[in-house]
């Protein structure tokens, strides 16, 4: 729902006139995570990894996935799925806000999730960094929002 910290970020980048600023999706709560993607020549590519999708792939596979390809992830169907997915929404230059059930592969054997997705196109977005600086995003990205609702490791 939106009375939750997820529905507060969505309500925000919706109420925004020009820019969302958005600090940390973690520290909303712990079971989201915000990562942005960016499009290069046809290819959606990791720009940031939060830290909500650590427990699902581990740290090995989201500190080397920075800069690579969406289409590089261990699950080739389940990456060609979201990155088709990615296009429509870029293109639509509407936002999306999805209920996803998805099993898949990962560096951790295969997982079983239910989450709350929010795809945020077109979109200046001011992101606070670590050392308190603003940086303004180019519309070419998406910034994905996500909150966990259930998940499952299942027996390969």
């Amino acid at each position: 729902g939106l009375d939750t910290p997820f529905g507060a970020v969505c309500r925000a980048w919706s109420n925004a006139s020009e820019a969302l600023d958005i600090t940390n999706a973690e520290i909303i709560s712990p079971e989201c995570t915000m990562f942005s993607v960016y499009n290069d020549s046809h290819d959606w590519r990791f720009e940031e990894i939060g830290a909500g999708l650590r427990p699902i792939y581990g740290d090995d596979w989201c500190n080397s996935a920075i800069g690579s390809s969406v289409l590089d992830q261990p699950d080739s169907a389940y990456a060609q799925q979201i990155s088709l997915h990615y296009d429509t929404v870029f293109e639509s230059v509407e936002p999306s806000f999805d209920l996803v059930e998805a099993v898949f592969d990962t560096p951790r054997g295969k997982q079983g999730l239910r989450y709350r997705r929010a795809l945020l196109p077109n979109h200046s977005i001011n992101v606070r960094t670590s050392n308190g600086c603003k940086i303004r995003r180019r519309p070419s990205r998406l910034t994905v929002i996500s909150e966990v609702l259930v998940t499952d490791r299942l027996s390969s």
